[in-house]
């Protein structure tokens, strides 16, 4: 017979890891989301004294 509580509790831990994975996961995707509108402001910038 399957112990249903060790059952959980493994399911528990894989969820709260998961999270912790995406979280982290989600924080780099943020900090690359600044970067490149950094980058893309930058260009728009110096576009204008290429184009002139």
């Amino acid at each position: 017979m399957v112990d249903l509580r060790l059952l959980y509790r493994t399911k528990l831990k894989l969820f709260t890891s998961f999270d912790e994975k995406v979280d982290a996961h989600n924080s780099v995707l943020l900090d690359r989301a600044k970067v490149l509108e950094s980058v893309k402001a930058k260009l728009v910038a110096q576009s204008g004294s290429i184009l002139a």
